[in-house]
C-alpha cells in the first residue's frame, strides 16, 4: 500500500472517529436536557401541590372471590373458602412523601337462600395474610394508585341448595367496609382518613 493510500485511510478513520464522538456528544447533551426538563417539571408540580391541601379520592370496585377453592362437610354443615381480589383506585395529592394504608374494618353479610341462615354471623372476609394491612408509598405531587387487595372469604352455604359444578350461581355475599389512611412521612402524622365500602361477590357450587 502506498504512502498516499495510507494517509487517505488514516484521514478517513480520523473523520469517522470525530463523527462518532460528535454523535455521542449530541446524545449525551439531549439526555441531559431531558433529565433537566423532567426535574424542573417535578419541582414545578411539587410547588403547585404544596399550595393545596392533601387530597385523597377512593374509588373501589367490587371484590370477586370466585368459586370455592376448598369445601368441608361436617354433619349437616358445609363450609367453603373463596380467594380473589378487590381493586381500589386511589387519587392522592400530597406535598411530601407519605404512605397510604388500607385496613379492613368489617363485613356485613347479606341474606340469601343459598346461605345457612343459622351461620350467617360466622361469615368472614379478610386479607389472605390474616391481620395484615395493605400499604403503598406515594410521592409529592399527584399520584394515581391502583391497588388489588388479596382477600379470602369463609362462608357456610345451605347444604341442600348448593348448585352443581356445571350450574354455579353468583352471589353478592355482602358489603366489605375498609378504612384508607394517608400518613405524611415528613410530619410523621396521619393527615387524612376515609371510610369506604364495596360489594363482595362469590360463586356457589360444589367443588
Amino acid at each position: 500500500m502506498s504512502n498516499s493510500e495510507k494517509a487517505r485511510n488514516k484521514s478517513r478513520s480520523q473523520t469517522l472517529f470525530v463523527i462518532i464522538n460528535l454523535f455521542l456528544t449530541v446524545i449525551n447533551v439531549w439526555a441531559a436536557v431531558q433529565t433537566l426538563a423532567i426535574r424542573n417539571e417535578t419541582l414545578r408540580l411539587q410547588e403547585l401541590t404544596s399550595d393545596y391541601p392533601p387530597t385523597m379520592v377512593v374509588n373501589p370496585d367490587f371484590g370477586y372471590l370466585g368459586a370455592p377453592s376448598l369445601l368441608s362437610r361436617s354433619g349437616d354443615t358445609v363450609q367453603t373458602w373463596h380467594y380473589g381480589y378487590m381493586r381500589i383506585d386511589l387519587d392522592v395529592i400530597v406535598p411530601h412523601y407519605g404512605n397510604v394504608s388500607i385496613r379492613l374494618m368489617g363485613f356485613t353479610v347479606g341474606d340469601s337462600e343459598l346461605l345457612d341462615y343459622e351461620k350467617l354471623n360466622e361469615t368472614e372476609v379478610s386479607y389472605v395474610d390474616e391481620g395484615s394491612t395493605y400499604v403503598v408509598i406515594v410521592e409529592p405531587g399527584v399520584n394515581h394508585v391502583v391497588t388489588n387487595l388479596h382477600l379470602m372469604a369463609s362462608i357456610y352455604p345451605e347444604p341442600d341448595k348448593i348448585p352443581t359444578r356445571d350450574q354455579p350461581r353468583s352471589l353478592i355475599l355482602g358489603e366489605l367496609q375498609f378504612e384508607v389512611e394517608l400518613f405524611d412521612l415528613q410530619s410523621k402524622a396521619t393527615i387524612l382518613r376515609k371510610e369506604s365500602s364495596s360489594k363482595v361477590v362469590v360463586v356457589i357450587s360444589e367443588l
